[in-house]
């Protein structure tokens, strides 16, 4: 533990990585319990939004995004990884309690493809691993929210370049979310809200409690 330590510097944020496991369980848990009997989330205007198969590529763009983050901070600014990680853990408990007071999913997605391709078989694959409930909040939009907070948390990501990308990416894979048919509006709009919410007490109470420490 001792070598683990010296290698980050003698910091102890390194102990936040641990929440990870914690957020995958979190995940796990209403996946397993609601499978059906659940509130659908679209409306009619969800039935109007085509669905564009290559956005599938935006869609999982979102798992190095959020791995690259957190690297990112883990290594250059131990305060912002430690808001980070709590943004995230707060985000997937609210979410948790939710999915289980109020099961939820969608009913959009294709029974089948038109086209065979890179692109829906990518498509097939997401609907295989993840269930169609558990969407309202969508966890990809409050996700890549939280990695667009976190690129203007820290300084060591102060171009604009690369925040005017994370805002860019963080966009697109939300539309994503509805174009490739895992999400409604709805479960956007509530995504945004809650993000919003989470936003004050983590990146701007706690910030300037860290401060002051």
């Amino acid at each position: 533990m001792n070598r683990i330590k010296a290698f980050f510097g003698g910091s102890t944020h390194f102990y936040w990585a641990a929440c990870l496991p914690l957020i995958l369980i979190m995940y796990y848990i209403p996946e397993r319990v609601v499978v059906n009997d659940y509130f659908p989330t679209q409306i009619a205007f969800d039935y109007s939004i085509p669905f564009v198969r290559q956005f599938v590529v935006f869609y999982l763009s979102w798992f190095p995004l959020l791995a690259f983050t957190g690297f990112w901070l883990l290594f250059r600014d131990g305060d912002a990884f430690r808001r980070y990680m709590l943004f995230l853990t707060a985000a997937y408990a609210l979410s948790t309690v939710f999915f289980l007071v109020f099961p939820n999913g969608q009913d959009l997605r294709p029974t089948s493809f038109a086209q065979d391709d890179i692109f829906t078989r990518l498509c097939a694959g997401i609907y295989a691993a993840d269930t169609n409930t558990n969407v309202l909040p969508s966890l990809h939009v409050v996700a890549s929210l939280g990695v667009v907070f976190s690129f203007f948390d820290t300084p060591t990501l102060r171009s604009p370049v690369l925040r005017a990308a994370a805002i860019a990416l963080a966009l697109l894979i939300s539309a994503s979310t509805v174009l490739i048919k895992q999400h409604a509006v709805m479960d956007l709009v509530f995504s945004a809200v809650m993000s919003a919410a989470l936003y004050f007490p983590v990146y701007v109470f706690m910030k300037k409690k860290m401060k002051k420490r």
